[in-house]
């Protein structure tokens, strides 16, 4: 249901099934579950599977381990968009228009007096993830070990 609804190929949790027409169907929330069962005929592909989500791959490493050459070898070769989270962020942080203009426009201007907070990264990334049709490489995002979780 994620895939077909969201575009996000989500796991299914063992304790949530429900069987429908002899093939057993996984859910990744009671939510889900229950839209299913209340109308199954409508998540069901008409003619082929529903194809996989576009690539979403981010590239983490140590300073100088080579990220951005390989996230630009990748992207090249599988037709990605590569983001580099640095250049976004100032791009944004520049453009009055842009939604998270007013939550980057200090750190553009001051980078180490106004450090972007994690909580505010990711809700940027969010915003910008799933928008690329083709899949993206992210790269310069999370920069240590505390972003990440």
């Amino acid at each position: 249901m994620a895939l077909g609804e969201s575009k996000v190929l989500a796991p299914g949790l063992p304790d949530l099934a429900a069987n429908f027409r002899d093939r057993f169907y996984h859910f990744s929330s009671e939510e889900a579950q229950a839209k299913f069962t209340l109308s199954p005929q409508d998540y069901l592909p008409m003619v082929r599977p529903p194809s996989a989500p576009p690539a979403r791959i981010v590239m983490i490493g140590p300073k100088g381990a080579g990220q951005s050459v390989q996230a630009r070898k990748l992207a090249q070769q599988h037709g990605l968009v590569h983001v580099r989270f640095d250049a976004y962020v100032q791009t944004a942080g520049r453009d009055k228009a842009h939604p998270f203009f007013t939550l980057l426009q200090d750190h553009v201007a001051e980078p180490e007096d106004a450090p972007l907070e994690t909580e505010a990264a990711l809700e940027l990334i969010k915003s910008f993830w799933s928008t690329f049709e083709q899949g993206l490489i992210l790269e310069g995002f999370p920069r240590n070990g505390r972003s990440a979780r």
